[in-house]
């Protein structure tokens, strides 16, 4: 396996991990009695960590595949994730409150730029 596969593989598995954890989440709420946009859109935070997981995803699968644009897909997925910790970091009174998530989003966006850097075999 090359350098570049198993950076693909590293970031489809970080990817896959913060997606089921964020659709746990959702579903507890929505077990709870809220509905699936109040789940997703209460606070905002959810629907933007779906949407950077499902790019890394994507972009993970991409790559893993051979696919071109997998890098890229993935460092854009990450970037959107990181959004939501960061943003709850500035947001809330507890500054490490958003270190849950940090440390995933740091992972897929170290493992997307090892994406963009590693060639390609032909």
């Amino acid at each position: 396996m090359t350098l570049r596969r198993g950076f693909a593989f590293f970031l489809l598995l970080v990817a896959l991990f913060v997606l089921w954890r964020e659709a746990r989440s959702i579903l507890m709420l929505m077990e709870r009695g809220s509905g699936l946009s109040d789940a997703l859109l209460n606070p905002p935070l959810s629907a933007i960590k779906v949407a950077g997981a499902v790019l890394a995803v994507i972009g993970g699968g991409l790559a893993a595949s051979g696919r071109g644009l997998g890098g890229s897909a993935g460092l854009l997925g990450g970037l959107i994730f990181a959004a939501a910790p960061a943003l709850f970091a500035v947001l809330s009174p507890n500054p490490m409150s958003g270190l849950r998530d940090g440390i995933p989003a740091l992972l897929m966006i170290v493992a997307a730029i090892g994406l963009l850097f590693q060639k390609r075999s032909a």
